[in-house]
């Protein structure tokens, strides 16, 4: 607006807990709840379907929420879902968005998000007054017993309940703060330690970065601050360019292709685009990282459904790259025990067959963008035959 313009980026916090709940085998449709068996609620619920016929369901809740254990597969144990928005009754998120496109002042824009019940969000705060903040919205469960909620939690005993929500006043905030500067990249935000608020943020590859641009000096023109939107550099790729190159060091390759990937990461500045053959190695060398690494404790299975979600295989490389977790290095599947420049060894050579085979034998061609690529695609594009005529691409895509 003319006096203030915010952002939001997703605070990723959790917000949810799965119950294990003792039903009652005597008497069914009775749950264990605080040492007493209490009756289910029972709602139905019907489902409308395009094309076909409605499907009626019949939702059965605990006093901590639905029981949703049918829905996943080979589960043995009753379980019941708690989720803040089913709970925050006095959230409203909608009116939170309204009063958030009129609040005029700090004051204003943190009195819409304190409306925010699932919105749970990292909102940052500029004014026409040169005034900077940061405030993360939504409700934040309070849990008895254990503090976080990265177990199931007992249904029956009264010991694992949520004790409503911490009060808006002690949600994360900032406010000029000293260094002038405030940057969210779905990253954990200043907090107290003793605060609960996620397990789960997204790798650090971002704001490291976008503290390391805005950390080189104190203005920057509308220019330089479209150059960082348009930033490729990859500073998981920048980092260990070297750890690769300093796995080979002691035993140089003979193989022309596995020589090619490593003269192409030395030197590499990280930086994505589409014309460069270190960011196209290190992209599948990074392919292959995370099963070299985690497969054969795990299995194909497990690490194929990690992969799929999101940045959860990053998440769980940087945990183990940072340093503590050397174990995982080490194959189960092997006698020898492998450490860190071994599991780099196989999978820059996996990288370098790989690239050989969908790219061809000469390196030169060996570049990110013809890997990495979008398509537009029209709805009408989805019939083959209309295709060339409604789709546009696939063009180079920078970036990772």
């Amino acid at each position: 607006t003319r006096q203030i313009a915010w952002g939001l980026v997703n605070l990723n916090l959790d917000a949810g807990d799965f119950f294990v709940e003792r039903l009652s085998a005597e008497h069914p449709g009775q749950v264990l709840h605080g040492n007493a068996w209490v009756p289910l609620q029972e709602r139905q619920e019907t489902i409308l379907v395009k094309g076909g016929a409605a499907v009626p369901l019949v939702v059965r809740s605990t006093p901590h929420g639905p029981l949703v254990d049918h829905l996943q597969p080979d589960q043995q144990q009753a379980l019941s879902f708690r989720w803040v928005y089913a709970v925050a009754e006095d959230a409203n998120d909608i009116n939170g968005f309204y009063d958030l496109n009129r609040a005029r002042d700090w004051t204003g824009f943190r009195a819409a998000l304190s409306q925010f019940g699932a919105g749970a969000q990292t909102a940052t705060y500029a004014d026409a007054q040169g005034h900077i903040g940061m405030q993360v919205s939504g409700r934040i469960p309070l849990r008895a017993g254990r503090p976080d909620g990265l177990g199931y939690r007992a249904g029956w005993t009264g010991r694992d309940e949520w004790q409503g929500f911490l009060p808006f006043a002690r949600n994360p905030s900032v406010f000029d703060p000293p260094a002038g500067l405030i940057a969210v990249a779905n990253d954990p935000p200043p907090r107290s330690p003793e605060l609960y608020l996620s397990a789960y943020y997204e790798p650090e590859d971002r704001i490291v970065r976008i503290r390391e641009m805005l950390g080189r000096k104190e203005r920057f023109s509308l220019e330089e601050l479209g150059r960082m939107q348009s930033d490729v550099v990859f500073v998981t790729g920048r980092a260990l360019a070297p750890q690769v190159l300093a796995a080979f060091a002691a035993d140089p390759p003979r193989e022309p292709a596995l020589r090619a990937a490593l003269e192409a990461l030395r030197g590499w500045d990280g930086a994505m685009t589409v014309d460069s053959t270190g960011a196209a190695v290190f992209a599948v060398f990074y392919k292959h990282l995370f099963p070299e690494i985690f497969a054969d404790e795990l299995g194909d299975k497990v690490v194929a459904a990690l992969r799929s979600r999101n940045n959860q295989s990053a998440v769980m490389l940087h945990a183990v790259l940072n340093g503590g977790l050397e174990r995982w290095f080490d194959r189960q599947d092997t006698p020898q025990v492998e450490d860190r420049a071994a599991i780099f060894r196989a999978a820059l050579g996996k990288a370098a067959t790989e690239l050989t085979r969908r790219l061809g034998e000469d390196p030169a061609q060996w570049r990110w963008g013809r890997l990495h690529q979008i398509l537009f695609r029209h709805p009408l594009g989805r019939v083959r035959v209309l295709a060339p005529l409604f789709n546009e691409g696939p063009f180079p895509l920078p970036g990772h």
